[in-house]
């Protein structure tokens, strides 16, 4: 939990950049980036924690890091708007046993898991990694949608004292496959997409990466001077 960022800091935040390629009879479209902030609260209960978490995230350029507003999607040639991606605030519950459960009313048709390994000790460091799958089954209009990502977290035997109770920023790797997203109007192309990207977990709201930054204080500049506002919403527009 202190590599996710926790303490007695009121709203952890962890950062993540990278970018999203199609994958197409084994052949790499890289198609655009990805920029995003998470923000996390935790409540110590029986037997584990209470964790509320929500997410930003832009589409970029991946030449320039520019956030997009339009795209041309290479398979289609079709100009598209680009969404913001955003997962609400959500709570789930995290257990000595490394299982998270949601505790968000279930959605017929979804499945979905959130694990967490064993620790593992290398180099120096200890490394978490987080599963995350999701698979919503097909219906009269859209097709099966599926979601697979893992996130490595690593931080430094040495900064994790044991006798403190404070923060230890970790690093991050984040691997995801992921069907086409509904905004590509792929239809029935075959493929998916792959993503890749890097971060961090206990940073502070300041030190998100400049692009995240400069798209928020256009789209949503209250969560630069309150990010906790975010842990109090309700729905977000989603990508």
């Amino acid at each position: 939990m202190r590599m996710r960022g926790m303490d007695k800091r009121a709203i952890a935040i962890g950062c993540l950049t990278g970018i999203y390629s199609g994958i197409v009879d084994g052949a790499v479209t890289p198609m655009f980036g990805v920029v995003s902030a998470t923000f996390a609260s935790y409540r110590e209960v029986e037997a584990g924690f209470e964790i509320r978490s929500a997410e930003i995230a832009y589409f970029t350029d991946v030449e320039t890091d520019r956030v997009l507003e339009e795209w041309t999607n290479p398979y289609t040639n079709e100009v598209l708007p680009v969404p913001i991606s955003t997962l609400p605030a959500t709570s789930a519950r995290i257990g000595a046993d490394l299982r998270i459960e949601s505790l968000a009313p279930e959605i017929a048709g979804v499945q979905f898991s959130q694990s967490v390994s064993q620790p593992r000790v290398t180099s120096g460091e200890v490394w978490f990694t987080e599963s995350i799958v999701a698979l919503k089954a097909a219906s009269p209009t859209e097709p099966a949608f599926h979601y697979n990502d893992s996130t490595v977290l690593r931080a430094r035997i040495t900064d994790l004292d044991k006798h403190s109770a404070l923060a230890v920023r970790s690093n991050t790797s984040y691997q995801s496959v992921v069907s086409w997203r509904t905004w590509l109007k792929m239809g029935s192309h075959p493929g998916c997409m792959v993503g890749f990207g890097n971060g961090l977990y206990g940073v502070s709201i300041d030190e998100l990466p400049p692009p995240w930054i400069r798209a928020t204080e256009k789209r949503r500049p209250e969560i630069l001077t309150d990010p906790a506002r975010i842990l109090e919403s309700h729905s977000q527009q989603s990508g």
